[in-house]
C-alpha cells in the first residue's frame, strides 16, 4: 500500500508542476500579445498624425 501512495503523490507532484508551467507560458504569452498591440496601436496613431500633417501641409 505504500507504495501505492508514493506513486500517487509522484503522480500529483508531476501534474501541479506541469499545470504550473503551462499555465506560466500562456501569462507570459498574453504580455507578449498586449506589447505587439500597444506597439500596433503607436504605429497606427503616428501613421495618422502623419497622414493628417500631411494634408494640412498641401492645403497651406
Amino acid at each position: 500500500m505504500a507504495r501505492k501512495d508514493n506513486t500517487m503523490q509522484r503522480t500529483t507532484i508531476a501534474l501541479l508542476v506541469l499545470i504550473a508551467s503551462l499555465s506560466l507560458a500562456g501569462c507570459e504569452l498574453v504580455m507578449d500579445i498586449a506589447k505587439v498591440g500597444f506597439w500596433a496601436g503607436v504605429i497606427v496613431v503616428l501613421l495618422i498624425v502623419i497622414v493628417i500633417w500631411a494634408i494640412v501641409r498641401m492645403i497651406r
